[in-house]
């Protein structure tokens, strides 16, 4: 009876905790989707101040001056890219959403040559069967309803990361107002810190892009693989989710391969696998050499589990989240950052120390103080 009594017990413990966390999985989820936008909207504003404040050093112009700048410089690229990259884009795109059944078809053919692949091929439904059944048009119309969210979500990051940017130190201020004052320095050190590394992290990832989608497109179109232009936006854009971007983004080009033949797959393979080489193991440790640099289990494990809390967007903003938390320890741990290879003891070499706490943007560690120019106030980001 004793026992019988005992694992009652632990059966309602272990029912009641599954219940509180059902619970509190819920209460939280809408909390970590607002604190993810919130984060997307610091990046934005990470990348638009190292903009603003790059237009302050070279031109010595106020801070409203060099945000109007940048503003404006951004809104004539994105009308630039709808008017001249997103027709063809977007012609693409539409041929590439017919072209691929026809490379699975060609696909499933081959397979089932083989004893194999003709079980293999008779398991799996047709193309008709997917878009035929009801799940398929449910879950079109929660994409559609999913494309709405993400329209919305995006103009509020836009919005956060504009207001952000015009005046860091403002937000600055109401965060230290709640730490006693003891702290404030240390705390302000630490969001600089985490600043100066989603800086470095941020330019890196763009140039990669940048580097990826170029050469994506160029060598499938020596290939011979259509639709490269597509491939290689489709490739830079994924290129910013690590480790599992590379992989996705190879897919449509590979299946689309196999229209020219086995032997053009193998080659596009090869071509991808040697591309993230070249990227991964020359370009960016030139990139890096004064940026943080972060284990691939490590992001593979914050994706993981940012990815099935949050979904797509915790996928997405796991690895600057990442870059934020581990620029902050290892600036205060000698031996992690030695073994990251970035400045310890939260001293940023170079250009990047001009937004630590006390200097004025493009302050050098030594140097004397840099004469501001009107509205250039120190800030965080």
């Amino acid at each position: 009876m004793p026992r019988d009594r005992d694992l009652s017990s632990n059966v309602f413990r272990l029912a009641a905790i599954a219940v509180v966390a059902y619970v509190a999985a819920t209460m939280l989820g809408p909390i970590l989707n607002i604190s993810l936008l919130l984060f997307s909207g610091l990046l934005l504003a990470v990348a638009l101040d190292a903009a603003i404040t790059w237009l302050q050093r070279r031109f010595h112009a106020p801070r409203w001056l060099a945000l109007v700048t940048v503003v404006l410089l951004s809104v004539l690229g994105v009308l630039a890219f709808i008017v001249i990259v997103a027709p063809r884009l977007a012609s693409e795109l539409e041929k590439l959403w017919v072209l691929l059944p026809s490379a699975l078809d060609q696909i499933g053919d081959r397979l089932g040559q083989q004893n194999w692949g003709a079980r293999f091929m008779a398991k799996v439904p047709t193309i008709e069967e997917v878009v035929g059944s009801e799940s398929v048009l449910r879950d079109a119309f929660g994409a559609l309803s999913g494309v709405v969210g993400a329209v919305g979500a995006g103009f509020l990051v836009i919005f956060i990361g504009l207001f952000v940017a015009s005046d860091p130190h403002v937000y600055l201020r109401g965060i230290l107002y709640f730490v006693p004052s003891d702290r404030r320095a240390r705390l302000r050190e630490t969001i600089t810190t985490m600043a100066t590394g989603l800086r470095r992290w941020l330019i890196a990832k763009l140039v990669g892009m940048a580097i990826i989608g170029i050469a994506t497109w160029v060598g499938l179109t020596v290939v011979g693989v259509p639709l490269a232009f597509a491939l290689g936006v489709l490739a830079a854009a994924l290129t910013f989710i690590p480790n599992i971007g590379p992989f996705v983004s190879a897919i449509p080009a590979v299946l689309l391969a196999f229209l020219r033949g086995p032997t053009t797959a193998l080659i596009v393979i090869a071509l991808f696998i040697g591309i993230q080489f070249i990227e991964s193991y020359i370009v960016s440790p030139v990139i890096q050499r004064r940026m943080l640099s972060l284990p691939p289990a490590l992001t593979l494990g914050a994706q993981a589990l940012l990815g099935a809390v949050a979904g797509s967007l915790g996928l997405v903003v796991a690895t600057p989240i990442l870059a934020a938390i581990a620029a902050a320890l290892i600036a205060r741990d000698d031996e992690l950052a030695e073994i990251a290879g970035v400045p310890a003891s939260g001293k940023v070499s170079g250009r990047d120390a001009g937004n630590g706490p006390g200097n004025k943007p493009g302050d050098e560690p030594g140097d004397e103080p840099y004469d501001a120019p009107q509205g250039a106030e120190p800030h965080p980001v």
